[in-house]
Formats: structure tokens, C-alpha cells, sequence
């Protein structure tokens, strides 16, 4: 190792400056599609053999690689995108640096590209050396456009962890095929004389965004995924602005997602990494859903002028102007989105038969029980469900299980002398089997469809199937306008809506998610002083949040004083929160503070995670249970008190409090 400084050699400085531009080859992946987009391409093909460790090779039908470029093609810092330094406020392509196969050349073996321009009577196969000069250059057959062939030179790193950046490559494939919906994408790899397809989108021509990018979603990820999203759109606001659309999940059963996997961010169709976007977005999604992440593909059009593209060398990080005023205007389009005074349900059967649970009985025979009017004052047959709500997940689901062939059903009314009576009517009018025939052709139905959506055709416009038809929005006023019909099974009101939407709800959840919201809003934690006050080390920023907020602390059980003698660490704890069930500490205060500092604009409804189980645990075992007996006055007031909550659709434990059942102008 010298000892003194020196200059390092040009081949090393250009491999050093070349790995910040191509870390890995899922990065030299991304500058291959980008270059076939500048092309303007309509198909794009990347071929893996084994993953990567044989070939990686890109096709593409674009314009082609003028003759004059082939020598300097692989060199550093040429490019014919931009002329001068303030070109770059007004590029529209990808890429403008000069940097990408220069790169690509410095970390393989070598590097082999075929193109055919309009205007030449053959290819040309240009092969190029580790420093980007041109070797060999001959005559190939092939249409117009370019395939690109790197080696990559990294074998040991590459193949020791090859179904790594195999998986990083095909995130890539997926981000520009999401957002190019003009272009048809097709990945696939081949092991041996075995070829699979990995991806395949169609090039969809269609002037409104928002068909072509629900097209192009459901070929990536399936129809199923896409279901779960709704459109997004951001209309401008200002001159700074432009239209802003995609797409995003739903609040609901189902939706979201378990990870962060499928979120994409672009600007002009162009991937970024957003920080303060996505954590704009993930804070209002957190607001109303907090086990999942949301899923979206949003694509932001700015005026080219007001972006700075050369941050980082892969481009992902842009500087935009007004950027704050883009981010509260993103939150607040999300917000009333998903503003809990509506809600979506799918219109489709409540089971599938692939995923109908094996039916389980705690008797011999197990008896289903509609009751319509007041409760019999003696003891059922019916034993309850043994399972406590927190253990038995969806009810919905787990009662419905029990719906088989076999069982019986049993319909009271209200009489004089209560007798069972035996019969698979529910209502007037309504049969179990109508039930089930409803459910099998709603399956088959939306099969048909599903199948549809798979075959990659022109999909919603070939079936001209509406949103309506598939999905019904529920407004919160809509609970007050529902006609009770009767109780299912000692746990569900079974309620009719707009004469011709069938509801079933569950009574313990509803009446749970009521007197949860009611505890929320009413309880006051008491304090338990300390024996002595206790200093707090906490940032200025933490100080500041406390100081801004002390009645939300003082709701929660803690109180302070203030040093104003003090330098730093003005605030000293007196009390804690006191609870019988649970004991709480200074991380509890390190957590509201968080809470507050993250969602700023839900501060009346913020309650510790300690504090929101003590409460829902009290509702819970305060609220009407499954296997008691309502009369029609009590099941109308369950569902009525709904309306006046801030979020109806499901009870504290996650459970929802309502189900779509049918469509009853189906059975007609």
C-alpha cells in the first residue's frame, strides 16, 4: 500500500465509476429496457438462461443504432440525447448521461449488440471489449431494432446469489412494464431445452390512461390483485401541477398488502424513489388500515422544468418544485378516498367452493336457526358456538361452512304457543336452496370472467362490464335505510337494502365497534404519580410534540412539569397511566410520541396499542353475543348505531361487521 498520495490508473478509475453507476446486473437490466424505450419500441423481450448465469439478452423493435454511433456507442460520456448541461431541463428520454453501456462494458466480459435501422439493408453485430472500444463488426440478418447481450464478468457473486438477482430483475421487468402501456413486454427464462414465460403484457392502444394501466396491472399481477385497487386520480390544482392518476388498494377485507412489495412511484412515466411521497401516502393509509400496506401504481406528470433528473446515477431520485404542495394535495385526495363514510363491497358469492371449509358440528346435528321477531323466553336446542369471537377469525365465513345439504334449518316466529318448526324457509319468498343456487351461479359467473381477464384480450372492453354491476358503494347513512329481516343463527341480522341488496351482519361485532368507538371517545385513563418526578431525555422535537399536545397526554395517563431553569431536558414525568389489566412505562410515552409525530391529523382518535386492546377487550365482553336472541327492535338498533360511528366496517379485532350477500335480482 503507498504511503503517499497518487493518481490511480484510468482502467481502474473507470471500473470504480462504473460500479456506482451498475451495481448489479438487475441495475444494467433496467438501463437495457430504458434504452429500447428511448427507441420508441412497441416490444420488448428479455430472455434469462438459467436466471442469468448463461444470457441475459434484450430485444426490442425500436428505431435502431445509426451506423455513425457504432464506434463511439460504448464509450463514457457520449450520448445523443443532449447537447449542453441545460438540455437536461427539458429531456424527455430515459437516459442522457452516456454512462449506461460504457458501464455495462467496464463490469463484462463482452459485450454484443445486433441493430438494424429503417434505413439499413441488413444488421450489424458490433462486439465491444471490457473498455467500451469497438472490435469486431459484421453483417447479421435480423428486422429493425437492437439486441443487447452482456456477460456478466461478477460469476462468483452473481452465481453464488443468482435467484436473488434474478428476483431484483424481474421487480425491474414489472416496474417499466406497469408504467409502459403501449409496449409489450415479454420475459422468460430457460433452463435446459425448458423455455417459461415469466411475464407477458399486451401493447395496449388506448388514449384513457386509466383503461390502459388497469389492463396492463391485471396481466403483471392477475385480476385477483387487481380487484383489491381503485382508480386514483389528482387533478391539478395550480399551474405547478398536472394530472396525477393510478391506481391504489382499498380499505376492506382482503385488500392491501402483507409487504411493501407492489408500490410504484413514477413522474412522467419514469420509476422514482419518493421518500416523502410514500410516506405521505403510507400515513394516511395507516389511518384507516392497520395491519396491511397499501399497494399502488401512481404515475405524478410534472413539467419537465421543474424537475432535477441528474441526482443519482440510476435517476430514481428526483428534486421537484412544490413538492409540499403536491404531497398535501396527495393527502387530502387520499383521505377522501378513504374517508370511512363509504364503503366498497364486491358483489360476489360469500364462498367459493375451492375454499369452503370442511363443515365441523359441536352435536351430532346442528340445527340453522332464523329468527324473525321477539326471542323465545325459554332455552333453544341450538347449543352455541363454543368458539369466542377473538379465536373464530371471519365469522362470516365460519358459519357459512355449516351450510351443507344435510343440515336442517329451523324458522320461529312470533306466536303464542313458540313451537319449532322445521323448514328450509328463512323468509317469505327465500329458500336455503335459492341460497345456494344463487351462490354456485355467482361462482360460476365470475369463473367466466376471471378465465376472461386471464386470456390477455382487450379485457374490459370486450366485456363492457361495469364497476356498478361488480361493486357497491355503501355510504355510513345507508345502515338507518336497511329493512331488518331477521336473525340468522343466533349470531348474524340477516337485512335487505335498497330492495335489492341482501346484507348479513354480524351482531356481536357491530354492537362491539360501537361501544369500542364510545370507549374511546369517553374514557380517561387515571395517573399513578411517581414518588419522585422523573427527567425525561427526549429530543426537541419530541419536547415540542408533548408540549403541543398535552391534553391527548393527558388523556392517556401522563402528566408533566416543566424545568424552565433547565438548558435541555426541560420535561419531568410525574404519573404514568394506571390500569389494572396492564402496566405501562416510558415506552408507552416514546410510542404516543411517535403516534403524534406520524399522524398529526388523527390526534383525537390516537390511543396506545396497550390502551386500544384494554378497550376493545371491555367492549368485546360488554357487547351482545353470538348464541343470544334478539327481537326485531334490538337488531334494528345494532344496525342503526352504526351510522353515527367513524368507522362502521369492521369491529376493533379486525373482523367485518358486514358482508355482502347476494344480489336479489339475480334470483328473479
Amino acid at each position: 500500500m503507498p504511503s503517499s498520495m497518487q493518481a490511480l490508473d484510468v482502467g481502474d478509475v473507470q471500473r470504480i465509476c462504473s460500479g456506482q453507476s451498475i451495481p448489479d446486473a438487475s441495475i444494467a437490466l433496467k438501463e437495457l429496457i430504458e434504452n429500447a424505450l428511448d427507441a420508441c419500441a412497441t416490444q420488448i423481450v428479455i430472455r434469462f438462461e438459467e436466471y442469468g448465469k448463461t444470457t441475459i439478452e434484450v430485444l426490442d423493435n425500436g428505431t435502431g443504432i445509426p451506423s455513425e454511433n457504432h464506434a463511439t456507442l460504448a464509450q463514457k460520456n457520449h450520448t445523443s440525447k443532449i447537447a449542453l448541461f441545460e438540455d437536461i431541463k427539458t429531456v424527455q428520454s430515459f437516459g442522457f448521461r452516456g454512462e449506461a453501456l460504457s458501464s455495462i462494458c467496464q463490469l463484462a466480459l463482452e459485450l454484443t449488440i445486433c441493430t438494424k435501422t429503417a434505413q439499413d439493408a441488413m444488421g450489424t453485430l458490433l462486439k465491444y471489449d471490457s473498455c467500451g472500444k469497438l472490435l469486431e463488426k459484421s453483417s447479421k440478418a435480423r428486422g429493425m431494432g437492437t439486441t443487447v447481450t452482456p456477460l456478466p464478468v461478477r460469476c462468483r457473486d452473481f452465481h453464488r446469489n443468482i435467484k436473488k438477482y434474478y428476483s431484483k430483475a424481474l421487480k425491474v421487468i414489472q416496474t417499466y412494464a406497469l408504467i409502459s402501456t403501449n409496449v409489450k413486454f415479454i420475459a422468460s427464462n430457460r433452463m435446459g431445452t425448458r423455455q417459461q414465460i415469466v411475464l407477458s403484457t399486451e401493447c395496449t392502444v388506448d388514449t384513457d390512461r386509466f383503461r390502459a394501466m388497469k389492463i396492463t396491472i391485471a396481466s403483471v399481477f392477475g385480476m385477483k390483485f387487481l380487484k383489491t385497487l381503485v382508480p386514483f386520480q389528482l387533478n391539478a390544482t395550480s399551474t405547478h401541477e398536472k394530472r396525477t392518476y393510478g391506481y391504489i388498494s382499498q380499505i376492506g377485507m382482503g385488500a392491501g398488502r402483507s409487504d411493501s412489495d407492489r408500490q410504484f412511484l413514477y413522474i412522467n412515466g419514469r420509476p422514482i424513489d419518493a421518500p416523502k411521497l410514500t410516506k405521505a401516502i403510507h400515513e394516511v393509509w395507516r389511518q384507516f388500515e392497520m395491519r396491511q400496506y397499501a399497494a399502488y401504481v401512481i404515475d405524478f406528470q410534472v413539467p419537465s422544468e421543474d424537475l432535477d433528473l441528474n441526482v443519482t446515477p440510476d435517476k430514481r431520485t428526483v428534486f421537484f418544485r412544490h413538492e409540499n404542495e403536491i404531497i398535501e394535495t396527495l393527502k387530502t385526495q387520499l383521505i377522501e378516498i378513504y374517508e370511512p363514510a363509504k364503503r366498497i363491497y364486491t358483489v360476489q358469492p360469500l364462498l367459493t367452493k375451492e375454499k369452503t371449509p370442511a363443515c365441523s358440528q359441536t352435536t351430532s346435528v346442528i340445527e340453522k336457526e332464523v329468527v324473525v321477531g321477539s326471542p323465545e323466553t325459554r332455552k333453544k336446542d341450538l347449543q352455541p358456538n363454543s368458539v369466542t369471537p377473538q379465536e373464530s377469525g371471519d365469522a362470516f365465513e365460519t358459519v357459512f361452512a355449516q351450510m351443507c345439504p344435510r343440515k336442517r334449518a329451523k324458522f320461529r316466529q312470533d306466536q303464542p304457543s313458540p313451537k319449532k318448526m322445521y323448514t328450509s324457509e328463512i323468509v317469505s319468498g327465500w329458500t336455503l336452496s335459492s341460497l345456494r343456487d344463487a351462490r354456485n351461479r355467482f361462482f360460476r359467473e365470475e369463473v367466466f370472467l376471471g378465465k376472461r381477464l386471464s386470456d390477455k384480450g382487450p379485457i374490459l372492453q370486450e366485456e363492457g362490464i361495469s364497476d356498478e354491476l361488480l361493486h357497491r358503494v355503501f355510504q355510513k347513512n345507508d345502515f338507518e335505510r336497511m329493512e331488518i329481516i331477521g336473525q340468522f343463527n343466533l349470531g348474524f341480522i340477516i337485512a335487505k337494502y335498497d330492495e335489492k341488496d341482501l346484507f348479513i351482519i354480524d351482531q356481536h361485532a357491530s354492537d362491539e365497534k360501537f361501544r369500542y368507538e364510545s370507549l374511546q371517545r369517553s374514557t380517561v385513563l387515571h395517573h399513578q404519580p411517581l414518588v419522585r418526578p422523573l427527567s425525561l431525555q427526549l429530543t426537541t422535537t419530541e419536547e415540542m410534540i408533548i408540549l403541543d399536545h398535552l391534553q391527548v397526554f393527558q388523556k392517556n395517563g401522563f402528566t408533566f412539569e416543566m424545568d424552565a431553569q433547565a438548558q435541555s431536558n426541560k420535561l419531568r414525568l410525574l404519573s404514568l397511566p394506571l390500569s389494572k389489566e396492564t402496566q405501562f412505562g416510558i415506552e408507552d410515552l416514546r410510542e404516543l410520541i411517535s403516534l403524534l409525530q406520524d399522524y398529526p391529523s388523527n390526534i383525537e382518535s390516537l390511543r396506545l396499542s396497550k390502551v386500544a386492546s384494554i378497550l376493545a377487550s371491555r367492549a368485546c365482553r360488554s357487547s351482545v353475543m353470538i348464541g343470544t336472541a334478539l327481537s326485531k327492535a334490538e337488531m334494528t338498533r345494532i344496525v342503526h348505531k352504526l351510522t353515527g360511528l367513524e368507522q362502521p366496517w369492521n369491529c376493533p379485532h379486525g373482523r367485518p361487521t358486514m358482508r355482502h350477500l347476494f344480489d336479489i335480482a339475480a334470483l328473479e
